[in-house]
């Protein structure tokens, strides 16, 4: 498609920096482009303006925001941001090569934390009484628990104020500050001059003060603003002598066992409000982590007050903390594992608010599109053998114990030619036994039936079953289902609630193309290739440390 042909795609071209704010579409060579994805939404965008036909190169800046509407609606298609123009040299003259990346996501890195059960955090304090210690391992109560122990040697002399003291400071080095706080414990010895006590900073404020007692306490969970002085950001836990000199006896009995230590921040909704007090407890959702993100970390890209956030299954997750670390994609990628039906979609700016919209949504269980395979292109792509009958995942207890837990599921074909496939994922630090069921569930779900990995080409208006009316090709979304009509006939092809790898798939990248007006969609999986086959063997030199 030539320049002068442009008028003929229904796109128009917008660029907005602080030095232009104008249309573009008079100016472009050839014709535009935009992908989109499943997880991701907008993706990247290119096109190419040509000097020739009066575009100055001043017009379009490096992070300029760039906007592709709909010529016959005004609707928004894609936005993104100019990352480097590339300048180069046509037939005709001086080129500009323009790449649009929506890559916000990962605009910010640093630690975060949300909700964090590890107790290798702790780590004894420079005042802690030599000779005590702080150990982790199984309750010295019995209770089978994983515990941090805090000791006394017998027949060790104790004075005033002696102590076994840790001190916990992820949340304090991530910037951030607490938000609730709580532990059980159980003790070899009932004094009441022995005190299990925790302590805030940096108001030194005594969070919680209990007398030992070999009956043990559970769970009193404190919040910001109530036992906690909202700001306070470290926290000390002692097993602390308060009586005058004396000695802890000839057995071992003068410890204290910490169990289920919860340290969770102060989170944002995603309006950039806090939380509210009353909200938190020893478990957090995919929820309260989206809204966290959107009210703070990318508060200045996205609009949180009015992105969708639906709730999923409403998973109760026990440890989500990256001391070492972590990009907002990557926390969005981790919370799928939690939420396996849901999904991150970045989409265009509402008028009058420039950050980009934001949902995170389950992903529909309708189909959404038709696609005739004896009018729109299809291929079947490569299909990799990706079904699996048994899942194991690899998990650490808060205490530092290995585990591994195993799931299994029937695949009649798999059954039927006498073949296990084990897929193995590793969960990494401080999960739980729940955490991995869910972990396994999830991908015993992704890998039931085999993926397409297909791809199908629409250059005509189709039907969207959502609205009832006939879409172009370059809106239709990814993340939706879409029904292949023609193409191995199946019973419930017509009441399908997921992807069957062969009738119905679901859309998982768009890559959509004004030369010819064509969208390409990705079935399931992006189709494999050379590149892909690359990509895969690339591992990390160093361990990555897990979320979860």
């Amino acid at each position: 498609m030539s320049a002068l042909t442009a008028s003929l795609v229904p796109l128009a071209v917008r660029v907005k920096s602080n030095r232009y704010d104008g249309m573009l579409t008079g100016y472009i060579h050839g014709g535009v482009k935009c992908q989109k994805a499943d997880p991701g939404g907008y993706k990247s965008a290119s096109f190419i303006l040509d000097q020739r036909l009066g575009f100055r190169s001043d017009m379009v800046q490096d992070y300029s925001r760039v906007y592709f509407y709909d010529k016959c609606t005004g609707k928004t298609m894609f936005e993104g941001d100019v990352s480097h123009p590339g300048k180069s040299v046509g037939d005709g003259g001086p080129l500009l090569e323009v790449q649009v990346d929506v890559d916000r996501l990962n605009d910010w890195s640093g630690s975060r934390i949300f909700i964090d059960r590890d107790m290798q955090a702790w780590k004894l304090t420079p005042t802690t009484t030599n000779g005590t210690s702080a150990t982790t391992g199984p309750d010295l109560g019995g209770s089978g628990e994983d515990a941090l122990m805090l000791a006394f040697p017998n027949s060790f002399h104790v004075e005033t104020n002696y102590r076994a003291e840790i001190y916990y400071g992820r949340i304090a080095e991530a910037g951030q500050v607490f938000g609730w706080f709580n532990y059980a414990w159980d003790c070899g010895l009932t004094n009441a001059s022995w005190l299990i006590r925790s302590i805030s900073g940096p108001t030194s404020t005594v969070v919680r003060s209990q007398g030992a007692t070999t009956s043990g306490s559970g769970g009193s969970g404190a919040v910001w603003g109530g036992s906690i002085p909202d700001g306070d950001y470290n926290m000390w836990l002692q097993f602390i002598w308060t009586s005058g000199a004396s000695n802890t006896g000839t057995t071992d009995v003068a410890w204290a066992s910490l169990l289920r230590i919860i340290c969770t921040a102060k989170l944002f909704a995603k309006d950039g409000t806090f939380k509210s007090a009353g909200s938190y407890n020893d478990y957090l959702k995919a929820t309260d982590v989206v809204g966290d993100l959107l009210g703070d970390i990318l508060a200045d890209s996205f609009d949180g007050a009015n992105a969708q956030v639906d709730t999923g299954s409403s998973y109760d997750i026990r440890h989500l903390a990256y001391p070492d670390g972590v990009t907002p994609m990557q926390i969005l990628d981790d919370l799928t594992q939690f939420e396996p039906s849901c999904t991150y979609i970045v989409g265009p700016s509402r008028p009058g608010i420039d950050k980009y919209s934001f949902k995170w949504m389950a992903r529909s269980t309708t189909v959404r599109y038709e696609a005739m395979v004896w009018i729109d292109e299809q291929t079947g792509g490569v299909q990799s053998v990706d079904q699996y009958n048994e899942v194991a995942s690899r998990w650490t207890t808060p205490a530092g114990t290995s585990r591994v837990t195993v799931a299994t599921q029937s695949i009649p074909e798999m059954t039927a030619a006498g073949r296990t496939r084990r897929f193995f994922q590793d969960l990494g630090d401080h999960a739980d036994g729940d955490d991995a069921n869910q972990a396994n569930a999830s991908v015993l779900e992704n890998h039931r039936y085999p993926q397409n990995s297909g791809r199908v080409r629409i250059s005509r208006g189709i039907v969207d079953l959502f609205t009832g009316r006939t879409v172009q090709p370059f809106e239709i979304e990814p993340a939706y289902m879409i029904r292949l009509v023609g193409v191995d006939p199946e019973p419930d092809a017509l009441n399908a609630t997921a992807p069957n790898g062969g009738t119905v798939c679901r859309i998982v990248n768009t890559d959509y193309s004004a030369d010819d007006h064509a969208v390409d969609l990705d079935l399931d999986s992006v189709p494999w290739s050379l590149y892909r086959a690359i990509a895969a063997t690339k591992k990390l030199t160093t361990p990555q440390r897990k979320a979860f």
